[in-house]
This record gives structure tokens, C-alpha cells and sequence, in this order.
């Protein structure tokens, strides 16, 4: 495989998997609406969301790290600082604990549905190996 098909499947593979994040936020909520109720719902659906943004960062900071490794020009922005970057990905833990704590609080929003939501990536990325499993199983 040459660098452009490489790029291409995991290209092919991040879609997937963004694909199945969205997919399995909008059937978890529906699904906890209906077994457990709307506030339950709407932290699952709040810890999906925090997720799903957790995973878009790693992705972008993969890439530059990835593109500064390899020589290959810097996808991250030249007014975007790495040390930005890791700030934020740190804070992201203050920023979950203080959603956390304003939805059990305030919001009467149950604890157990956030995390649960926050643990969606694992299901998605393992929904994509399955789908690599069964498209390279035909070939």
C-alpha cells in the first residue's frame, strides 16, 4: 500500500467512526428517553456531545503530531500553540467535572447517564473494526 491508499483508508475509517458516534448518541438518547426518561436522556446525549469533542481533539492533535513527525507540512495552525493545545485537552477534565457537577446539582440530570455518555467511543471504534472485519473478509 502506498501513502495515498493509507490515507485513504483511514480517512474512510475516521468518517466511520465519526458516523458511528452520531449514531449511536442520537439511539442512546432516544433509548434512555424512553427506558429511563427525558433527564436521563439529556445527560447521556450531554456526555456523548462532550465525547464526541474529546475524540475530534485527540484527532486534530494526532494529525499535527503525526504531520510534524513525518516532515510533511503542519496541519496545526501556525497561530495554534502545541502547548494550546495540551492546555486544553488538561482543562477538558475540569470543564467534564464542572458539567457534572452543575447537572446533578442544579439540574436534577442523573450522573450515570453523562458517563455513560462520555463512554461512546469505545462502542463506535469497535463498531468500525467489525466493519473493516466484515469489508476485508469479501476480499
Amino acid at each position: 500500500m502506498n501513502a495515498t491508499v493509507d490515507d485513504q483508508f483511514y480517512s474512510r475509517a475516521l468518517k466511520r467512526i465519526y458516523r458511528n458516534l452520531i449514531g449511536l448518541t442520537i439511539a442512546g438518547g432516544i433509548g434512555a428517553a424512553i427506558v429511563k426518561g427525558p433527564l436521563f436522556a439529556l445527560g447521556f446525549i450531554v456526555g456523548s456531545l462532550g465525547a464526541i469533542l474529546t475524540f475530534g481533539w485527540f484527532h486534530y492533535l494526532a494529525s499535527g503530531l503525526s504531520a510534524a513527525a513525518t516532515g510533511e507540512e503542519d496541519i496545526l495552525k501556525p497561530s495554534t500553540s502545541k502547548r494550546a493545545i495540551a492546555w486544553a485537552l488538561g482543562l477538558r477534565y475540569l470543564l467534564f467535572g464542572a458539567a457534572a457537577y452543575v447537572m446533578l446539582k442544579y439540574l436534577g440530570i442523573s450522573n450515570v447517564a453523562f458517563l455513560l455518555g462520555l463512554l461512546i467511543v469505545a462502542p463506535a471504534v469497535l463498531i468500525e473494526i467489525l466493519t473493516e472485519i466484515i469489508i476485508y473478509a469479501r476480499t
